[in-house]
């Protein structure tokens, strides 16, 4: 008993961290009472390894689309005459490539967390995540880009030249401001969470198996729940859905694990 006085850490010195070690002793009839911390479990320990890098990629999207934002506002404050041409958008492109370059960083990082993420005989593999990031980043074209430049597009084609340009722009910035609200947060979540999927799957050694842990802190999905229940997959092939790995839909926070999980 001395010696487990001696040794015990102090109280949620160690709960943060996952431990199963003792972490509290307290006296209960004069015997040492040892409690011990819950160990965290994989989504939470997956949480903690991408919370940083999701809040980051969410402020870098933000800052890009306001960039654009500039942009654009200061071209509708210059015409001077005659009906505003949808060039003042500037290139679909330019904006795709503007928002994959924000977000390569930060995707990057989450693939690399991935596939480090466990530690054991199957996994290990070097994983180029500048390259799997890029593919990752492409589908923001489909979720920011064409859905603003349309709404853009459909604000200034339906401008009245003769009112000036005072209403567009205000309609222009509240486009904007829904753009940079909770769903560019959101897209910020799912390309984070695929990366770090992506991670781990990459980093697969041949015949490792995998299964689909369901994150019931996400959207809710039947899909998700019928992965989650088939027979662990090699790596690479395809869960029921068609899906080689986490996300299946838009919110999807779930999780590639070894089998079984």
């Amino acid at each position: 008993f001395a010696r487990l006085r001696a040794d015990v850490v102090p109280a949620g010195a160690d709960q943060a961290a996952g431990s199963t070690e003792p972490s509290v002793a307290s006296r209960n009839g004069g015997a040492v009472v040892i409690e011990l911390a819950p160990p965290v479990s994989l989504l939470d320990a997956r949480d903690a390894a991408i919370g940083t890098l999701e809040r980051s990629l969410g402020r870098r999207l933000k800052r890009a689309v306001s960039d654009h934002e500039n942009v654009v506002l200061d071209r509708i404050r210059r015409h001077k005459k005659g009906p505003l041409e949808l060039s003042v958008l500037g290139d679909t492109d330019d904006l795709a490539l503007a928002l994959a370059v924000a977000a390569l960083d930060d995707v990057t990082g989450a693939i690399v967390a991935g596939s480090t993420f466990f530690d054991d005989e199957n996994h290990g593999e070097d994983v180029d995540g500048g390259v799997i990031a890029e593919l990752i980043t492409a589908s923001m074209h489909g979720s920011i880009v064409e859905p603003l430049m349309a709404r853009l597009s459909d604000a200034i084609s339906a401008h009245d030249v003769a009112s000036g340009s005072d209403d567009l722009i205000a309609i222009c910035r509240s486009i904007y401001r829904d753009a940079k609200g909770d769903s560019i947060v959101a897209i910020a979540g799912d390309l984070v969470t695929s990366g770090f999927n992506r991670g781990i799957l990459e980093s697969s050694r041949g015949g490792a198996r995998h299964c689909w842990l369901v994150d019931n802190g996400g959207l809710p999905c039947p899909d998700a729940e019928d992965n989650s229940l088939s027979d662990p997959v090699v790596a690479g092939e395809e869960f029921p859905t068609g899906h080689v790995a986490p996300a299946a839909h838009p919110g999807c926070r779930c999780l590639l694990t070894p089998a079984p999980h």
